[in-house]
């Protein structure tokens, strides 16, 4: 994108997707550049490479895409050849995306848009995740959650910790260890508990949890959509290890969550995870036949409660 008070619109306004003899229809106070002209492509890229390059120790970029196309319309493309601008242009646009992966790939890279204006397959490969809503509210991304994980991997959705909604910090914890963990909360208007509490998750996160939620093979046991709660379960490929998460969106009886592809021969040690204290409950032991046909009850009754199970090969 471009600012029309800035230098390099001042000295190539044709670079802006715009339409002739209409004024300029502004959104984030920006235009867009028109990467079907091979030489803005190239000062795309260049911007890039010049910001990388001489930074080695940059490790992380946040790729915004918020500024959608209005007026299109090129001073590059024939008049005949305008209708072709939309498809050039995403395919100048991966074509930058792919060089920034190949040339810089120890930066990890997300690919960010509220409302998910660009997650795609086609961007997606070149990122290491996405953004997939500026509401954070840990209550809607139950829903968000469910239906971008029917498209996209778990390990590739971004579900950060806010205190968007104000719902219990457990809560917004269990939700966002479901997906791709990170936060953003302000740690110097936090309480020394609540600092010990998201400590305790990411250790949690990443000694017990991220390998099989990102790549393990998920089960959708109760969609948030038909009930009260919504649950759904991760299971390793050689079936040995799973996680459980609960989430009660209102209040209701504690009944039986049926798990799916557990093992059904296969005994498992289950232990809740994530409590309060950042604890684990003791374990029981059940095989994967009578948790597939009986189920496991979590401990969930009021709004915003919510549990998560591991579940080990005994």
């Amino acid at each position: 994108m471009v600012n029309p008070k800035s230098e390099l619109y001042e000295k190539h306004p044709d670079w802006a997707i715009s339409q002739p003899h209409r004024e300029p229809e502004l959104s984030r106070h920006q235009l867009d550049l028109d990467l079907s002209n091979p030489a803005v492509k190239d000062f795309a890229w260049k911007s890039i490479d010049d910001t990388l390059g001489p930074n080695p120790g940059i490790t992380y970029v946040k790729w915004d895409a918020n500024r959608y196309v209005t007026q299109p319309g090129s001073t590059w493309l024939k008049p005949d050849e305008q209708s072709h601008l939309l498809i050039d242009y995403n395919f100048a646009l991966y074509e930058i995306m792919a060089r920034m992966a190949e040339k810089y790939p120890h930066v990890m890279a997300m690919l960010c848009s509220g409302g998910s204006g660009r997650a795609d397959y086609g961007a997606l490969k070149y990122f290491d995740n996405f953004w997939p809503s500026d509401n954070t509210d840990p209550a809607k991304r139950v829903f968000i959650q469910w239906g971008f994980s029917h498209i996209f991997p778990a390990c590739t959705i971004c579900a950060h910790v806010t205190r968007s909604g104000k719902r219990p910090l457990k809560f917004a914890l269990d939700v966002a260890m479901s997906e791709d963990l990170g936060f953003d909360v302000d740690l110097a208007k936090t309480t020394p508990q609540d600092r010990q509490a998201m400590a305790s998750a990411i250790k949690l996160y990443k000694e017990d949890l991220r390998e099989i939620v990102g790549q393990g093979d998920l089960y959708r046991l109760e969609s948030p959509y038909d009930g009260p709660r919504s649950c759904l379960d991760y299971v390793s490929p050689d079936r040995t290890r799973a996680v459980l998460f609960v989430y009660q969106l209102k209040a209701g009886e504690a009944t039986p969550v049926k798990l799916r592809g557990l093992d059904p021969q296969k005994t498992y040690i289950i232990r809740e995870v994530n409590l309060p204290d950042g604890g684990t409950a003791n374990s029981q032991s059940l095989d994967g036949a009578t948790l597939m046909r009986d189920g496991l009850t979590p401990p969930c009754k009021k709004e915003f409660d919510s549990a998560i199970f591991v579940l080990e090969v005994k």
